[in-house]
């Protein structure tokens, strides 16, 4: 996005922009610098949260809410999300990719204050009937956030979007997700990030999306 000045994950963001209201909130779990929180105010119209815990990652995100003009649209929450309050360990394993901080076991010079999305709700006064989408990108770390958003889940009906690649995680994910009533829809993105829904379940869909988890697990074993 910052060389391009074009968002990335067009096809993504096209397909949200079909089924997410032009209101209420958006929770960007793993902001990174912006590029989806960026989309979802200035195109969707949303009121964003946007949760980034790494301070580098951060300073680019504010820059770029500044430079935007949207600093009344998006509010930076500068802590990680998971299923109980504390802390983590941030690292990074492409030095050239600060996208791809994930939580670690040990010590580490990245260390980052967690909350959980019910407890942030909470503090923050926001109705789970309030938020319309659900953008979860965190680095194999998106079971402990849903995990943490148990309430969210129950009373809301936001779209969910989740990056979850490879058959076994899909599975755990759709197994997480059902009794909510959230039900795979599309699959978009290289590394694969399904678009789930409440309502009734879709099998063709469910089918497609398991097809395009399982190429992912055979490209990434040969």
């Amino acid at each position: 996005m910052e060389k391009t000045k074009k968002f990335y994950e067009p096809e993504l963001l096209r397909a949200l922009q079909r089924v997410v209201p032009k209101s209420g909130i958006a929770l960007d779990c793993g902001a990174n610098v912006g590029n989806h929180a960026l989309f979802f105010s200035g195109v969707l119209d949303l009121k964003v949260h946007a949760f980034e815990p790494v301070p580098s990652n951060i300073a680019l995100l504010q820059k770029l809410v500044e430079l935007n003009g949207l600093e009344q649209q998006i509010v930076v929450a500068e802590t990680a999300l998971g299923d109980a309050v504390g802390e983590v360990s941030l690292g990074l394993p492409a030095a050239d990719n600060p996208g791809m901080y994930s939580v670690i076991d040990g010590a580490s010079d990245v260390v980052a204050p967690v909350i959980t999305l019910d407890a942030y709700m909470d503090q923050n006064g926001i109705a789970p009937s309030d938020v319309a989408l659900i953008k979860i990108d965190v680095e194999g770390y998106e079971i402990p956030v849903i995990r943490g958003a148990q309430h969210l889940l129950n009373q809301g009906d936001a779209c969910l979007c989740v990056e979850v690649f490879g058959a076994e995680p899909f599975e755990e994910m759709v197994e997480i997700l059902s009794p909510y009533g959230y039900h795979p829809r599309s699959v978009h993105c290289h590394t694969p990030t399904v678009i789930f829904a409440k309502g009734q379940q879709d099998i063709d869909a469910v089918d497609r999306v398991r097809a395009v988890q399982k190429a992912f697990d055979e490209r990434n074993i040969s």
